[in-house]
């Protein structure tokens, strides 16, 4: 044996991922790779002229962190609103990619509610995806994660189901067999 020692190698972890952000930070960058990826009619309800860098990160109430990635602020059918890009180095494809993303959403939408909109803004949802494994295996529509697709679809859907105790009678109420007691006393 020798007494030189081998050479380390140095990885740097999510090198793709940060050139990537880095990269799409720059407006210009941003302005054609979207010229060139977003769906025509899309692109067609979007100023791209402008993109606006925002913040990207949420905190949750357990004090972690979420990272949506990129998010820009554009205009969308004439209106403020936001392109979503999740811009993550993925090597593997994720399963629940269209869950995260709704899970990302939520987030920023919830920000804007604390910050004290009156109507949430457009949105447009993305995901840049570069592994080896293609084309992308799994189903970009969030309603494929449910086990009966059209069920959740038509709940999410509608508005969401409303019992306001104050418009039931009381004699209504009484009709209500073992429930009624718990009414009359909320009511």
């Amino acid at each position: 044996m020798s007494g030189t020692p081998p050479k380390k190698t140095y990885i740097i972890p999510f090198a793709h991922d940060a050139f990537f952000k880095r990269s799409l930070q720059e407006i210009g960058i941003a302005r054609d790779f979207f010229k060139h990826h977003l769906p025509k009619a899309v692109l067609k309800a979007l100023d791209l002229n402008t993109l606006c860098l925002q913040s990207n990160s949420f905190i949750e109430k357990d004090g972690g962190y979420r990272f949506s990635d990129i998010i820009y602020q554009i205009r969308i059918l004439e209106k403020s609103g936001y392109l979503f890009c999740l811009l993550e180095h993925q090597s593997t494809p994720d399963r629940w990619m269209a869950l995260r993303m709704q899970t990302y959403l939520m987030h920023f939408l919830n920000k804007q509610v604390r910050q004290g909109v009156k109507k949430l803004p457009p949105f447009f949802l993305m995901v840049f995806y570069h592994g080896k494994r293609s084309p992308y295996p799994y189903s970009q529509d969030f309603f494929d994660l449910f086990e009966n697709p059209a069920w959740a679809k038509e709940q999410f859907l509608q508005p969401f189901h409303l019992v306001d105790i104050q418009q039931e009678s009381d004699e209504a109420i009484l009709q209500h067999d073992d429930a009624a007691t718990l009414e009359m006393l909320q009511k």
